[in-house]
């Protein structure tokens, strides 16, 4: 049996497939140590007011459709992305959708081609559109316009919402795998070579609600690659990756402190564990008949033998049947690598606790062939409804 190892959610630390627990945590001191190189996170930020959290994608995108090819149609790949601030830290949720096949985990797409306009919007809906902004052609304002029909097909209320404002731009969907086939190396923001371009929109005060929809996590995009164990579409993490790799930057997939200049550390997402009456593990479901999930937190603690009272989450679905991972019961779990205990062999507290060690919010052990995570306190977890 293989077993499958978070390690930290930052996009150089994916998950690691490994045959022995001492291969596991030889991959996690490497990772943690690659880990320290690559973090910009801020250990000292605390949850405060709003404005103090924001995503700088703007200076990495662009929005004049002057480079597009008209003859070309697109594919248009429309990230939506929502800064969340109810937990003990901000984090961030993006909105997906499974694939034509029913498969895969992908952003909503849709095509877009300027030749197919044949007449674009007159100068007065565009300066209506842009508030009075002339600076703008037709084109643009039909690609935009475009885009929020998109956006509004989402949304349930808010048709006085001006999406405009939440418009961050747009660039190449480019992968290293797609760069060499499409485009070159040197390709720029402004001037875009393939037919696939994505849409970046901060949907965070749009009323965003669709069946069709799913809430995403950054560690489900860029590290498990999953969203209900079904596969997350293997561009998108690629396309994060490419980025990273050229621009040195993490702005398109993380949350800035603006006060400290810093990224905000992102949580681990994990399903919540209770027992069944022959004392196995079983991921709790949506459709189990459970309180409320603030109380469900209060109350789900069960009792470790070595650990005491904790909650109990696993990387991976325990003892539920495939056809109910929609109803899987997901949970961001916010430790950060200094305050989480990652326990090589066997778990005991000599290895968890003594003089100089830590505050641990967290305790990741191997047992019975799964890794799990014992939680003490549920201001350290928020469920993703």
């Amino acid at each position: 049996m293989q077993y499958q190892y978070p390690t930290n959610p930052v996009l150089n630390a994916p998950i690691n497939d490994k045959e022995n627990d001492s291969d596991i945590y030889n991959q996690m001191k490497e990772t943690e140590e690659d880990y320290d190189e690559y973090d910009d996170s801020d250990d000292e930020s605390e949850f405060g007011d709003k404005l103090q959290y924001t995503m700088k994608v703007d200076t990495h995108l662009q929005k004049s459709t002057t480079e597009l090819n008209p003859e070309l149609q697109y594919t248009i790949h429309l990230c939506m992305y929502n800064i969340m601030m109810d937990a003990v830290e901000p984090y961030l949720l993006y909105f997906m959708q499974k694939d034509a096949t029913n498969t895969k985990i992908e952003f909503p797409k849709y095509t877009f081609q300027m030749k197919s306009i044949v007449q674009p919007l007159s100068s007065d809906n565009v300066q209506y559109m842009k508030g009075g902004n002339t600076e703008i052609d037709g084109f643009e304002a039909e690609f935009e316009d475009l885009l929020f029909q998109q956006i509004r097909m989402y949304m349930q209320g808010g048709e006085s919402i001006q999406i405009g404002e939440l418009y961050e731009g747009f660039r190449d969907f480019l992968t290293t795998a797609n760069v060499t086939a499409n485009a070159t190396a040197n390709a720029t923001i402004e001037s875009p070579q393939s037919n696939e371009l994505i849409v970046f929109v901060n949907a965070s005060t749009l009323p965003i609600q669709h069946t069709n929809l799913f809430k995403v996590s950054v560690y489900e995009l860029l590290c498990s690659k999953k969203v209900f164990e079904m596969n997350i579409n293997e561009t998108i993490p690629a396309f994060f990756q490419h980025i990273y790799n050229k621009e040195r930057t993490r702005d398109l997939h993380h949350i800035l402190n603006v006060q400290t200049e810093e990224y905000v550390e992102t949580p681990y997402c994990l399903y919540l564990c209770t027992k069944d009456t022959m004392g196995n593990y079983v991921t709790s479901l949506k459709t189990d008949p459970l309180p409320n999930p603030i109380t469900t937190l209060v109350l789900g603690k069960m009792q470790h033998p070595i650990l005491g009272e904790h909650l109990i989450f696993s990387n991976k679905p325990q003892n539920v049947l495939f056809s109910s991972y929609d109803n899987l019961r997901r949970f961001l779990v916010f430790s950060k690598k200094e305050h989480t205990a990652f326990i090589e062999g066997n778990l005991t507290l000599n290895n968890i606790f003594s003089d100089d060690s830590p505050n641990y919010s967290a305790i990741t052990f191997i047992e019975g062939g799964n890794q799990l995570w014992a939680i003490g306190s549920s201001l350290f977890v928020e469920e993703i409804l």
